[in-house]
C-alpha cells in the first residue's frame, strides 16, 4: 500500500510524507507541523526565515458546489499566477 507502491520512482523519504498527507480521516492525517517537521525538509528548511499567515488562508475553489477537474486545475493556475505573475498562463 501506500504511494511507493503506485509510483515505485519516488524517493522513499517524500513517498513516506505523502502517504502521511493523503490520509482521508482528518484526525489521523499529518499536522502542517509535523510535515514541517519531517525528515524530507531538514536540509531545506530555515525556520528563521518562515512566516505565518495573519489569517486562514481561504481558496476560491472551496466554494465550489461542483467542482470538477477541468475547473479545479484553472482555480490551481489562478493561485499559481498570484505568485508567478510574470509567467504566461493564458486563458485564465
Amino acid at each position: 500500500t501506500g504511494v511507493l507502491s503506485r509510483f515505485s520512482k519516488l524517493d522513499p523519504l517524500g513517498a513516506s510524507l505523502l502517504d502521511r498527507m493523503l490520509v482521508f480521516n482528518p484526525r489521523k492525517r499529518i499536522t502542517v507541523r509535523q510535515a514541517l517537521e519531517h525528515d524530507v525538509f531538514r536540509k531545506i528548511r530555515d525556520q528563521g526565515i518562515e512566516t505565518v499567515a495573519p489569517k486562514p488562508v481561504k481558496l476560491d475553489f472551496e466554494e465550489e458546489t461542483s467542482l470538477t477537474t477541468a475547473k479545479l486545475r484553472k482555480f490551481f493556475l489562478r493561485e499559481v499566477a498570484k505568485f508567478h505573475p510574470s509567467d504566461d498562463f493564458a486563458a485564465l
